[in-house]
């Protein structure tokens, strides 16, 4: 059922990065949604606020505080947003908005990642509850993932489809821990340090299509890849603001041609990288304004080379294209 068409945030036609740089991507809209103002039912607060037809709209929608996206197998979009823990459902072609309401064993609080598998079962981390969920559609409910494990301070989460691994970076204990599709705890690496498979606050987490994983090792400056098992392939980055320097590394997505994506929070900007690590350019300044980012987190690409950026404090994920050849 349609709820809602978003609308470009301006007609201007706004490429990236800007000369003398070579453009890269071209900014499509932003999408907003409102924000909920009931607690027990922010749901059904975010459809009837878009439903009725008479509302004044001039302030616009707005997340709260979108933090991570993904997608599923048939490019269905979803969008957490960490401060109201609802989940945004977007159609991509028609741009049309879904509300779901997440109903869990006791009230979410914190919900930060989000990731997808082939059948469409949503997988989220909620770091305050110390918890995963599993979400399938057929059940229309959360239910505990994971068993009885014990996480610390789960964050990022990531669903190899090709291996049927998920995996979940538990931040305060330094690692990386993997499961299977049932629950099932398989293996785990990491420890803390700074040395090559060490981390230092992990966040988030991608895989590319052959199972290689990317994380965000956010207070090392760097991200770390790794095969499936766990073993060390390479890093990216340091301290600073150059080319290829990171100051806080958020969301890490792999596009299908296998550039590597970075969001910097601290930066407000997205750097991309070839698939062996190599600085290739960036975009985005601190602001407000179509392009530009407030503490940007999650980032996802889709088949389409299309670059979803969770524009945290903006209140919006901004919508890219890349535009051809890096």
């Amino acid at each position: 059922m349609p709820i809602d068409t978003l609308a470009p945030e301006s007609e201007e036609s706004i490429v990236l990065p800007l000369p003398p740089e070579t453009p890269q991507v071209r900014y499509l809209y932003s999408i907003r949604a409102p924000q909920p103002a009931n607690p027990k039912g922010k749901a059904e607060a975010i459809l009837k606020q878009i439903n009725q037809e008479n509302q004044p709209r001039e302030e616009g929608f707005r997340f709260k505080s979108p933090i991570s996206v993904t997608a599923d197998p048939v490019g269905t979009i979803y969008v957490a947003d960490q401060a109201e823990s609802v989940l945004l459902e977007l159609k991509t072609e028609s741009r049309e908005w879904k509300a779901v309401e997440l109903v869990a064993d006791k009230p979410l609080s914190s919900l930060i990642g989000i990731a997808v598998d082939e059948k469409g079962t949503l997988y989220l981390t909620d770091s305050v509850l110390k918890k995963v969920y599993r979400m399938r559609y057929d059940h229309g409910r959360l239910e505990p993932f994971a068993g009885d494990y014990q996480f610390a301070w789960p964050t990022g989460v990531a669903v190899d489809r090709a291996n049927e691994r998920v995996y979940v970076t538990d931040t305060v204990a330094n690692k990386v821990v993997t499961f299977d599709m049932n629950g099932v705890k398989v293996g785990e690496f990491g420890t803390r340090g700074n040395g090559d498979g060490e981390f230092n606050y992990p966040t988030f987490i991608t895989c590319d299509p052959q199972g290689n994983l990317y994380v965000a090792d956010t207070l090392n400056f760097r991200v770390q890849s790794f095969t499936a098992d766990g073993k060390f392939r390479f890093s990216i980055g340091s301290l600073g603001d150059g080319h290829g320097q990171f100051s806080v590394p958020k969301g890490v997505a792999v596009a299908p041609d296998g550039t590597i994506y970075v969001v910097d929070g601290r930066l407000d900007r997205v750097q991309a990288f070839a698939p062996d690590g190599k600085y290739l350019f960036e975009f985005g300044a601190s602001g407000n304004a179509p392009g530009k980012f407030w503490s940007p987190n999650g980032i996802y690409v889709d088949a389409k080379d299309r670059l979803y950026v969770c524009d945290y404090l903006n209140n919006r994920v901004q919508v890219f294209q890349h535009l051809g050849e890096k």
